[in-house]
């Protein structure tokens, strides 16, 4: 008896601390207000951070008070509105806020209850720093101002908000959640600013087409930064960081060379953040990329792009938005699936409809090589540096590991326009590998395609079948192997 006793104690205990879990995934905020003319009042949650799809409750104003509970899966910012003001709040699962608003909306509150302290802080914080977060006001100075001397302004700033949050009187209490958000809307703050500063000077006029990197010594501590971090999705800093850092890098993998084309820096971009982003955060940057720009991109490359949306977005929470924002626009080049059916300007933005061919005459595809690292040769027999390199890409093939042979592969592309002279270039080099041609000399689609004005010229496709170096060492760069065999464990 006294052990069934125990296993019905033991079956309450367990099932009160199941609800109490549940119970702490809600958000209840309460409060007064004024006289108001509207009897109504919205809670606006952003599940996902993307602006697009937003989700708003309505709670009635009874004797000049309101009552909201919302299940939250973990924190947001979210806003409490009316036609009258905007109030953005930090909401974390179990709190329990309460809201007295003295005379006006606007004009004086009271915060009480669980979660009272962090709004408390998060109202001062942004009012008094409001400028500090303003993107334009960054760009002015950005562009008034020389990279060192920009970066000077941001590491004082980025000190002064530390110091600002370390003193407040509650920081020892401030839930660790909200400590994070805090910290690292400080830090993507200054990281967001710094990468943000090559682009805009670049993008100032369209005369400039080179991109100007950042000194490395700027960018050494950045090695310390976990900057695929899907917790920091609450940060609006964080956010837009990303934005500059992709872009920052797919410049980076180019060469600092600018795009002339939209849709072949759309490839680049997602190409890029695939190489650097995982989970949440990727799915966030590819589906705000594209809702941003599928105006500007093609269709074929909207498609592309909703494709890898949709190996990613496991929960599809991401992948409506997408057909919501630019669903008709992927209409107009028919199903993404049935690539085959692309129009001649859709394939030209589609690196397996580059027409390439193999020696006996076949079609060839680079998804073909998907699972595998790819180095990549682009020459033509008639370039006498492309020759030259030859032997150290025999010597670094025959560097590597049975195993690693398997696994790394070597394309060459040959742009030639004749046929005849591409294949005697291979015979009397003795070339190994994968031997393709995309004939036309400059005018080939991988030259239209890439972007190529001189070769050789060589690049990485990684396991994934996206480029994730458009500008790799040459092979006899001693580095080059060890490069390879990193992407070749990622």
């Amino acid at each position: 008896m006294r052990s069934f006793n125990r296993i019905v104690l033991l079956f309450i205990l367990m099932v009160g601390l199941f609800t109490d879990a549940i119970a702490q995934k809600s958000f209840v905020i309460s409060g007064k207000v004024p006289p108001m003319a509207d009897l109504s009042l919205n809670l606006q949650v952003d599940r996902n951070h993307m602006g697009r799809k937003v989700v708003k409750y309505t709670s009635a104003i009874q004797n000049n008070s309101f009552n909201f509970k919302i299940d939250l899966d973990r924190d947001y910012m979210i806003e409490l509105l009316n036609p009258g003001f905007r109030f953005p709040l930090y909401a974390a699962p179990g709190d329990s806020l309460v809201m007295e608003f003295n005379d006006q909306p606007t004009a004086s509150i009271s915060l009480s209850g669980k979660g009272s302290k962090e709004n408390t802080f998060v109202q001062a914080f942004f009012t008094k720093f409001q400028s500090d977060f303003n993107d334009s006001v960054s760009e002015k100075l950005a562009l008034a101002s020389t990279v060192d001397a920009f970066e000077a302004k941001l590491f004082s700033q980025k000190k002064m908000l530390s110091d600002y949050f370390k003193s407040d009187p509650f920081y020892a209490v401030f839930n660790e959640d909200f400590k994070s958000f805090i910290s690292n809307t400080i830090i993507f703050n200054y990281w967001k600013q710094l990468y943000s500063y090559p682009i805009v000077n670049a993008n100032k006029s369209q005369q400039i087409m080179k991109v100007t990197p950042l000194p490395d010594l700027m960018l050494a501590d950045f090695a310390k930064v976990k900057y695929n971090n899907e917790k920091a999705l609450i940060s609006e800093s964080y956010r837009t960081f990303l934005k500059y850092y992709i872009t920052y890098e797919t410049s980076k993998a180019n060469g600092f060379n600018k795009f002339t084309d939209l849709s072949v820096s759309a490839d680049r971009k997602s190409a890029v953040a695939k190489e650097k982003l995982s989970g949440e955060v990727l799915t966030y940057w590819l589906t705000k990329y594209v809702t941003d720009e599928c105006e500007r991109i093609s269709p074929f490359m909207t498609n592309k792009i909703y494709e890898s949306i949709k190996e990613f977005d496991k929960d599809k929470s991401y992948q409506q938005i997408v057909l919501d924002v630019c669903g008709a626009k992927m209409k107009e080049s028919g199903k993404s699936a049935d690539a085959k059916n692309q129009t001649t300007k859709a394939a030209d933005n589609n690196a397996d409809g580059l027409d390439l061919t193999t020696i006996d005459g076949k079609p060839f595809s680079m998804s073909s090589l998907k699972g595998k690292v790819v180095y990549i040769d682009f020459w033509a027999s008639w370039c006498g540096p492309c020759r030259g390199m030859m032997p150290f890409s025999k010597q670094l093939h025959d560097n590597l590991t049975e195993k690693e042979k398997k696994n790394i592969v070597f394309l060459y592309i040959s742009i030639d326009a004749n046929q005849d002279a591409w294949k005697k270039g291979i015979t009397d080099m003795g070339m190994e590998g994968i031997q393709v041609i995309s004939p036309g000399n400059w005018s080939s689609k991988v030259c239209k395609y890439y972007q190529i004005n001189s070769i050789p010229r060589y690049m990485i496709m990684g396991k994934s079948g996206d480029i994730v170096d458009f500008n790799a060492k040459r092979p006899n760069d001693p580095a080059l192997i060890d490069q390879l065999r990193e992407f070749l464990v990622k």
